[in-house]
């Protein structure tokens, strides 16, 4: 997988940084995974990212956006009520790989929230692949804006990464370089009108997130994750989907549209959503098919957190969660 560019590439980037930021780039660079779609015939059809979170052994647990592995997303699906999220066929493979892996790994088995544009996957990676290269795949350390010792605020500087579809990281490009980028924090939506409009992306920055970089994680200047990439707003050129060039929020604005309409897309002027750690976590621990406890095939996919890093977050979801304050304090340690 080009392996002598890569190594040209980090070091290039790393030297760029400085210190700080060389090692956020590190965090960022073993943990970002590309994510890929391929029919029956080894087709490509779509690709994403995912972000490392946790591992144990030889299984490896990311988040990724529902919308970079189901065909439908209902999540994102903002005006239609009766939507129904839908799955890919038998004959749709969905793997995960790394520049730095020989292989990619069948992912067997995910799931995704209901309600969320957010996905949970799972892989064995064969531990052989690293015994002649000296790497290790670390999860990102989880990061909760409702945190006391770390108060986010807006323009907060943040970075990002994902393989997009970017010049000189084309389509035709079936294993793509890992870009990064890096802005601040412009705002947190809270309340509920703002949340519907988003589908419940609850960040809004300006570091840059093009298509491919669905499911890539968003880091504080800490490389502790805050959220999960996965939508653009939209701009207002014309695409044939809406002769009137507004297209806000439709299912084409959004990254990673399989939909096989051309659209027009200019990034000047965008702000870009992440979904929170916060809500990955409310949502982990409310929902209703016990998936972090009773799944055996997923369950523990959650890294276990510091209690008193986690205390803004304990504190609310207490008070707005009570009946699920068992499965929290089974979290923490």
């Amino acid at each position: 997988m080009r392996i002598i560019f890569l190594i040209f590439f980090l070091f290039f980037s790393f030297s760029a940084f400085g210190l700080e930021n060389k090692e956020i780039a590190k965090k960022l660079y073993y943990s970002t995974f590309q994510i890929l779609l391929s029919d029956s015939e080894s087709n490509e059809i779509g690709w994403g990212s995912a972000s490392l979170i946790n591992k144990n052994g030889n299984k490896y647990y990311f988040v990724t956006n529902a919308h970079v592995i189901l065909k439908e997303t209902c999540g994102l699906n903002l005006s239609n009520t009766g939507c129904e999220n839908l799955e890919y066929e038998d004959d749709i493979s969905i793997y995960a790989t790394h520049p730095d892996l020989d292989n990619e790994y069948l992912v067997n088995y995910y799931i995704y929230f209901e309600e969320d544009d957010l996905a949970i996957i799972s892989i064995e990676i064969d531990q052989k692949e690293f015994e002649e290269v000296q790497i290790e795949f670390v999860p990102l350390e989880l990061a909760s804006l409702l945190d006391e010792d770390f108060v986010s605020w807006e323009l907060d500087q943040i970075f990002a990464s994902g393989y997009p579809d970017a010049v000189g990281n084309p389509k035709e490009y079936v294993y793509k370089n890992i870009f990064m980028t890096s802005g601040v924090i412009n705002s947190f939506i809270y309340d509920e009108k703002s949340l519907n409009s988003t589908a419940w992306y609850d960040i809004a920055h300006d570091a840059i997130v093009k298509s491919g970089m669905s499911g890539g994680p968003l880091v504080n200047k800490e490389g502790k994750l805050v959220g999960i990439n996965g939508l653009t707003e939209a701009s207002s050129t014309k695409s044939k989907n809406d002769s009137s060039g507004n297209c806000y929020f439709s299912w084409d604005c959004y990254f990673h549209s399989h939909s096989e309409e051309s659209l027009m897309d200019i990034d000047v002027g965008r702000f870009y959503y992440a979904i929170s750690a916060d809500t990955l976590l409310e949502r982990s621990l409310t929902d209703t098919s016990r998936s972090l406890f009773e799944d055996e095939l997923i369950k523990g996919f959650l890294p276990k957190l510091d209690k008193k890093k986690f205390i803004g977050f304990y504190n609310w979801f207490n008070e707005n969660y009570p009946e699920n304050q068992k499965e929290l304090d089974l979290l923490l340690k």
